[in-house]
């Protein structure tokens, strides 16, 4: 479950993930691992546990851990938002922290990769590519294509952008991730 969120965060596991990003990865899943397995190991004997089959019994535990990783004891409010107190605040940094070390590296790789195409095409040519990537796309939805094809012609007309490379790498993201950079280009030099 914690290796299923973690793919559904930050997209299904690429070839272009360095080893730092495996190594997070590893880590956030190794010590939900570990954790879960303590669990499993404090519960299996239980008396409450021990007249289902092995396989009901491992589900069980796996739903006592994800309920005792989640536990609160309470909450202080602050500005507006509770933090909570218990085990949830431990587990909530630490997956914060995680997460924070994947995103900083995957948007990294995923800048240099875009930096490489840009840098390797016209602007003309990366715009005609994802004209031909948003027409022909099989997952892509009706209505997900007309959104990509405003936004590329925002991208390519925006008054307030003349940032030629700064365009180039957002239709490169485009083209290597299929995914929309969430700003637009900002005014060049």
């Amino acid at each position: 479950m914690v290796l299923l969120d973690v793919l559904l965060t930050f997209g299904v596991a690429k070839s272009s993930y360095k080893l730092p990003v495996i190594l997070w990865i590893s880590i956030f899943v190794g010590v939900n691992s570990l954790l879960s397995i303590l669990v499993y190991f404090l519960f299996y004997d239980n008396p409450a546990f021990t007249s289902y089959t092995p396989w009901i019994r491992s589900i069980l535990i796996g739903i006592a851990y994800i309920l005792i990783v989640r536990t609160k004891l309470g909450g202080i409010k602050r500005d507006d938002k509770e933090i909570p107190i218990g085990i949830d605040l431990l587990y909530g940094s630490f997956k914060d922290l995680a997460y924070q070390a994947i995103d900083s590296l995957i948007i990294e790789s995923q800048y240099e990769k875009d930096l490489t195409v840009a840098k390797e095409y016209s602007l003309k040519d990366l715009a005609d590519r994802v004209k031909y990537r948003i027409q022909y796309s099989k997952t892509l939805r009706p209505e997900q294509k007309e959104e990509d094809k405003r936004w590329l012609a925002d991208v390519l007309e925006d008054p307030n952008s003349d940032n030629e490379m700064q365009k180039k790498i957002f239709l490169a993201h485009y083209l290597n991730f299929i995914e929309r950079p969430k700003k637009k280009p900002a005014k060049g030099p």
